[in-house]
């Protein structure tokens, strides 16, 4: 097996790691919540849009905080994936390797029997 018995998660450790991850997603998901407006738009029909759009006060900081979800949202969750999938195929090809060699050692010692029984 992968990972052994003993390094599994207690459900009180896996409530924490859970709870975390949402309360770090809000924090995260903060600036948009807080720093977007509704604003009203007349339309050519005389009915009226309403649009949610970013109102911040720094440029600047609004674009570090775009590039930040980037690599939050994307990279890290890609690099974590890539990861996990690496270390399945490295088990697999391992073990499949394994499981060859020793058809090959099985398949040479009924030879070898098979010979001895010839002679």
């Amino acid at each position: 097996m992968f990972f052994s018995k003993c390094s599994q998660m207690s459900p009180r450790s896996a409530k924490r790691c859970v709870l975390l991850i949402w309360i770090m997603s809000v924090i995260v998901s903060l600036p948009h919540g807080l720093f977007h407006n509704t604003y009203e738009f007349p339309d050519d029909d005389g009915k009226t849009i309403v649009q949610c759009l970013p109102v911040h006060p720094d440029a600047g900081w609004w674009k570090t905080y775009n590039v930040y979800l980037v690599i939050i949202q994307y990279f890290v969750p890609m690099v974590i994936l890539d990861t996990a999938y690496t270390m399945i195929a490295v088990k697999i090809w391992t073990l499949s390797k394994a499981r060859i060699e020793m058809d090959e050692t099985k398949m040479a010692n009924q030879k070898v029997s098979f010979d001895i029984k010839l002679v």
